[in-house]
């Protein structure tokens, strides 16, 4: 199910760009080359815990070994994540968040107003999160129609990001060319205010 209900999310927002007019030329095809070996990956996943289900000796063997395995809390956490879906990454480049599925954090708004970065992807619009004071104001004001801007307290614990719809994050860090080549990259070009 989580499996179902990601595809639809990166595909959802990848269509709607397209009808309303502004997505990138290869936005679309990003689906199969993100989504494909995810499915992959589950089937993988589904064929093995069918295999340990199976009767006989020999899988009892392997069943053993593996709950000996799951002993230890790396390992436990390790197929938790597998299984959920949580340790999917993909390609978007450098920047220590870039390609994980946004974090569950709570922000702290230049108003003094404390908001979880999960209500703030409700809206299902791409964001960009300030972390530094404001200096990114200028790169994202020409996608201000398709991305929305939220300026936190500055921080250096956490690094700025820019969200997709579908909440992973396409860019993290500090450099403002690298983030106009992701805004483009996924949002398409500059159209002004």
């Amino acid at each position: 199910m989580n499996l179902a209900l990601q595809d639809a999310a990166n595909l959802a927002w990848k269509i709607a760009a397209d009808i309303d007019g502004w997505a990138p030329k290869d936005l679309l095809s990003t689906y199969e080359s993100e989504r494909r070996p995810l499915g992959d990956r589950v089937f993988m996943q589904t064929q093995a815990q069918t295999a340990l289900m199976s009767p006989g000796s020999d899988v009892t063997a392997l069943r053993e070994l593996f709950s000996e395995l799951l002993n230890n809390k790396d390992n436990l956490q390790l197929i938790a994540d597998l299984i959920a879906g949580s340790d999917v990454r993909y390609n978007m480049g450098d920047g220590e968040l870039a390609g994980w599925f946004a974090p569950t954090i709570e922000l702290t708004l230049c108003d003094g107003h404390k908001v979880r970065l999960a209500e703030l992807l409700r809206s299902a619009r791409p964001i960009l999160v300030d972390t530094t004071g404001g200096t990114l104001v200028s790169s994202a004001a020409p996608w201000s129609q398709r991305v929305d801007y939220i300026q936190t307290v500055q921080t250096t614990t956490m690094p700025s990001m820019l969200i997709r719809p579908d909440g992973y994050v396409a860019w993290s860090g500090i450099d403002q060319s690298v983030l106009y080549d992701h805004l483009k990259r996924w949002f398409g070009p500059p159209s002004g205010r």
